[in-house]
C-alpha cells in the first residue's frame, strides 16, 4: 500500500473517518490527523509535512476559503480537496478558481480515490518542475559566476538574420556594461578587433571557409576606454538543418589579457637578462684581450675591434683633440669603407659636438656641410688606416 499523509479539516470524526476508510480501500496506507480551527491547522502545516488536504466546506469556527488561504499563505504546495454536503455550483466555481483542487459530495466518496491519485500525481509533476527550475537558476548562477572568475564569456548567432546575443562576461571583456546596453553586438565586435589582426580574425571565423577557419584563435581587441586586450576565441559547433544550412553559431571568448601581459613582461625580462649576460661576455672578452697586449698600441687596436664587433661597425679610430685640432689615430677597417663613410663618420661627429673653432682644415664637401650646419669648425688630421 502506499503511504499517505493526510491533513482532515472536519469537525465531525465520522465523516473524517469515512473519508479515511475510502482511502484505505483505494490502496493508501492513511496516516491522517484531523483539525477545526484556523490555529490548528497552522501548528500542522508547520510541524509535518502533508500529501494531501481534506477540507470540508463549513466548520462552526471555520470554513474552506479560509482555510484555503491559510494554506497559500505558508507558501506550501498541498493538493487541497473540498469535501462537503450539499454547496451551490457558483461557490464551486468559486473555490476552484481560489486555488482548490477539486470538489466532492460527502454522499458520493467513490471519486476520493481516483481524485487524489490524480493529485498527488499532479503535485510530483509540479514539484519535479520547481526542482529543475530551480537547479537550472543554480547552473546559471554557477556558470556566472564561473565565467566571471574565468574571465570567460560565451556568444549566440543566428547567421541568417545576423542576430547575435552575448553572456554578462563577454559583455564585460569587451569592455561594455550589459546592463545598460541594448546596441548591435556585432558593431561592437567589429569595432574592438585590433586594426592589425581583423582580417586575419574575419577570415578565421568565416564558416563558409573550411580551409582559413579556425577553432581557436588569439587576437587583440581595443575597448572603448581605449584600454588594450588579449582574448582567445573558441568556436563552437555549428548547427544544421535538415539540408545542412547552418543555423545557429556559438563560442567561447576567454579573456586572456593578464596572462599575456605577464608572458610579454617575461620576455622583455629575458631579453634584458640575455643583453647584460652578451655585455657581460663582451667585457669579459675584451679585458682578456686587453691583458694580452704588450703596448699601448697593440691596446688600442684591441679595444678598437671588440668595439667594432660590439656594434657591428665597419671601421673604427681613435681621435685626440688638442685645443681645436681633432687627430685621428689607429684607424681599423678597410680603407674601401673608411673612404666610404669618411664623410657621414665625421659629420655623425661633427652633428653631435658642440666643440668651437675657427679654422677646418678638411675638403671642400665637409667644409661646406659645416657652413650650411652651421656647428663650427676643427681641425683634423686624416686617420692612417692599415
Amino acid at each position: 500500500m502506499m503511504p499517505l499523509r493526510l491533513l482532515i479539516i472536519e469537525d465531525s470524526e465520522s465523516d473524517a473517518a469515512l473519508a479515511v476508510n475510502q482511502l484505505e480501500n483505494a490502496g493508501y496506507a492513511v496516516m491522517s490527523r484531523q483539525v477545526e480551527d484556523q490555529d490548528q491547522l497552522k501548528s500542522a502545516l508547520e510541524n509535518q509535512n502533508w500529501d494531501i488536504i481534506i477540507a470540508d466546506f463549513q466548520l462552526p469556527e471555520f470554513n474552506a476559503p479560509a482555510a484555503l488561504a491559510c494554506l497559500q499563505e505558508s507558501g506550501l504546495d498541498i493538493p487541497f480537496i473540498v469535501v462537503s454536503g450539499a454547496i451551490g455550483e457558483e461557490t464551486a466555481v468559486s473555490l476552484m478558481k481560489s486555488g482548490a483542487c477539486d470538489y466532492l459530495m460527502k454522499g458520493k466518496l467513490t471519486r476520493l480515490g481516483p481524485v487524489v491519485e490524480r493529485e498527488l500525481s499532479e503535485a510530483k509533476v509540479r514539484r519535479d518542475r520547481k526542482r529543475a527550475e530551480k537547479a537550472l537558476q543554480e547552473s546559471e548562477r554557477n556558470l556566472l559566476n564561473s565565467q566571471r572568475i574565468a574571465h570567460i564569456g560565451h556568444w549566440v548567432m543566428q547567421p541568417q538574420t545576423g542576430e547575435a546575443a552575448w553572456s554578462d562576461e563577454m559583455c564585460r571583456i569587451f569592455g561594455i556594461d550589459p546592463e545598460n546596453f541594448d546596441g548591435n553586438v556585432n558593431e561592437i565586435w567589429r569595432k574592438a578587433v585590433h586594426p592589425d589582426d581583423f582580417e586575419r580574425v574575419l577570415a578565421a571565423s568565416d564558416v563558409r571557409n573550411e580551409k582559413t577557419r579556425l577553432k581557436h584563435i588569439e587576437y587583440r581587441i581595443i575597448r572603448p576606454d581605449g584600454t588594450l586586450g588579449y582574448i582567445l576565441a573558441i568556436a563552437g559547433d555549428s548547427i544544421k538543418d535538415s539540408t545542412g544550412k547552418i543555423t545557429q553559431l556559438s563560442g567561447v571568448v576567454q579573456d586572456i589579457t593578464d596572462r599575456k601581459q605577464a608572458e610579454i613582461a617575461l620576455l622583455q625580462k629575458m631579453e634584458e637578462s640575455q643583453q647584460r649576460a652578451r655585455e657581460l661576455e663582451m667585457i669579459t672578452s675584451v679585458s682578456s684581450s686587453m691583458r694580452q697586449a704588450e703596448t699601448r698600441t697593440e691596446l688600442v687596436k684591441i679595444v678598437l675591434q671588440e668595439l667594432m664587433m660590439l656594434i657591428n661597425a665597419q671601421q673604427a679610430t681613435l681621435a685626440f683633440l688638442n685645443g681645436n685640432t681633432l687627430t685621428f689615430n689607429q684607424a681599423l677597417g678597410s680603407s674601401k669603407a673608411w673612404r666610404a663613410q669618411k664623410y657621414q663618420f665625421i659629420t655623425i661627429f661633427l652633428e653631435r659636438s658642440s666643440i668651437p673653432g675657427s679654422q677646418c682644415l678638411c675638403n671642400a664637401r665637409v667644409r661646406n656641410f659645416i657652413t650650411r650646419c652651421r656647428i663650427g669648425s676643427l681641425n683634423f688630421s686624416t686617420p692612417q688606416t692599415p
